[in-house]
């Protein structure tokens, strides 16, 4: 069964990523280490249509909005290849400043996920789970981008909300099919992502607001615009 998620006010800083240790300093100094997982490789595999519409959808600012990833966390290439690797499906709907995200589970094989996934028909088949669960048709979805960055994860003491700090954000792959691209790339950029129940920074966070500017950044949009438009305006 399809697990909703629960809506929280999620809000995403961007800095430099020459910054990033300062930051990391700061946050080790003034948060708590998420009890769950601290950190660790997070593997996103982004679905398009064949003609770009959920990256056309963040590059415009269309209100309402889709997102449709395959998300893992273990290394699949440390694994034996017969090796099943838990992943989690998820869908993410934007309707202007509303958000709503379903996931569901799925167990994949360590020698898809750490070779070329594009051309597995496992992880095509995951397109029509993607209906499933609360993707709206607007064509049929293929696995687009390998999305690869390393995230530290902390709990602010005084409000509660859950703090990430991400960085070495890049592409590692894309579907060769659809995207003329050549990857991997490495973005220039880190994000420290907050979930809880504020708008605004949280108090503990204030000592290094300076380094941080609010932002709508989408890793797989952004990665896109860089493989996409190396010379161009980025969003």
């Amino acid at each position: 069964m399809p697990e909703m998620v629960p809506e929280v006010v999620e809000q995403k800083f961007v800095f430099p990523i020459h910054y990033r240790d300062e930051l990391l300093a700061w946050a080790t100094y003034a948060l708590e280490p998420d009890p769950g997982h601290s950190g660790g490789v997070v593997h996103s595999l982004y679905y398009d249509t064949p003609d770009l519409e959920l990256y056309s959808q963040k590059r415009n600012s269309e209100f309402l909005k889709y997102k449709v990833r395959l998300r893992w966390y273990d290394d699949a290439g440390a694994l034996p290849p017969d090796a099943r690797v838990p992943c989690f499906l998820e869908v993410k709907r934007k309707i202007g400043a509303a958000r709503r995200k379903r996931r569901t589970t799925a167990d994949l094989p360590a020698a898809v996920l750490a070779g070329s996934p594009f051309d597995s028909p496992e992880v095509s088949a995951l397109a029509g789970v993607a209906l499933e669960i609360g993707f709206a048709a607007q064509g049929p979805l293929v696995p687009m981008a390998l999305i690869r960055y390393h995230r530290m994860r902390f709990v602010d003491p005084a409000t509660g909300a859950r703090i990430a700090l991400d960085g070495e954000i890049g592409c590692q792959a894309v579907n060769r099919a659809f995207l003329p691209a050549e990857a991997p790339i490495v973005l220039d950029t880190g994000v420290l992502e907050i979930k809880g129940t504020a708008r605004h920074l949280p108090p503990s966070l204030e000592p290094v607001a300076f380094l941080l500017t609010k932002s709508s950044f989408s890793k797989y949009a952004q990665c896109l615009e860089h493989l996409l438009h190396p010379a161009g305006v980025r969003i």
